[in-house]
């Protein structure tokens, strides 16, 4: 496995190079895009909830749990 930042020259070689590799994009990449993308929709506070909960969301262990 392997982890990116998104990038798209990334993931291009990954697919040529590493035919058996699975890429994923890192927590902390996607944690600041959350971010950037619910600044515009919500207030400083509630950013921070919701990031809070995203953390809480991709910290659980089964379906279960997820979907509660």
């Amino acid at each position: 496995m392997l982890y990116t930042d998104g990038n798209p020259a990334m993931l291009a070689a990954i697919q040529v190079i590493y035919l058996q590799t699975h890429y994923l994009l890192c927590i902390y990449h996607i944690t600041e895009n959350v971010k950037k993308k619910t600044r515009s929709i919500l207030c400083d506070e509630m950013v921070k909830d919701f990031v809070k909960d995203f953390y809480h969301m991709c910290n659980n262990y089964n379906l279960y749990q997820f979907e509660l």
